[in-house]
């Protein structure tokens, strides 16, 4: 009976394991994305298309964004959270933000409503607005406000994250260095022995 246990009791540890590395390789994917689109604010460019589609490793196993198509240069000299009366509509519906939809004035936090949605792609491993065409998914989204589910399973710090990065708000969402700097420290969290998926 007791080996039983103990057979029970590694399994759960290793399934625990497992479940830690899982998620410590998908903060390390999420950082080396928010990296690149950190490098690219820094620079003044808002790439607004990012998707699963235009990411992807070179032959080094280097993380890469590609696609530079719908990506535009903000004047020299210009402040991060001014915002500036570019296309509307565009990029991919299911990434898109709110006010990218609304066609109202936006900035480079555009690109991190974009990366919340591709975030929680990554982690939940199930593709956002499933089901949803185009036009269906711009109406849940800046319509009726709908966001993908966060599992309460996921750390708290994540789906604080996600819920900021998300919001309909420009003025309140964060910039992409800031959502990096908390992945930072949930990737270290998951590389050590102690669950963060228990809080």
């Amino acid at each position: 009976e007791k080996s039983k246990e103990s057979k029970k009791g590694s399994l759960m540890k290793s399934r625990a394991t497992m479940r830690m590395q899982l998620f410590a390789e998908r903060f390390q994917a999420s950082i080396d994305i928010a990296s690149a689109v950190e490098y690219l604010h820094d620079n003044r460019i808002i790439y607004r298309d990012l998707k699963p589609a235009n990411i992807g490793y070179d032959q080094d196993g280097t993380l890469k964004i590609f696609d530079f198509g719908l990506a535009v240069e903000l004047p020299e000299g210009s402040d991060r959270d001014s915002t500036f009366n570019l296309a509307g509509n565009t990029g991919t519906s299911r990434y898109m933000a709110v006010e990218v939809i609304r066609k109202h004035p936006y900035n480079v936090k555009a690109d991190v409503f974009s990366f919340s949605i591709l975030l929680w792609e990554l982690m939940a491993l199930c593709k956002p607005y499933d089901g949803l065409v185009g036009q269906q998914v711009k109406e849940c989204v800046s319509v009726f406000g709908e966001r993908p589910a966060i599992p309460r399973t996921w750390p708290t710090n994540l789906r604080r994250i996600l819920r900021r990065g998300w919001t309909e708000s420009i003025v309140d969402r964060p910039h992409i260095f800031e959502v990096k700097e908390v992945l930072v420290k949930l990737h270290e969290a998951s590389t050590k022995p102690k669950n963060i998926f228990s809080k």
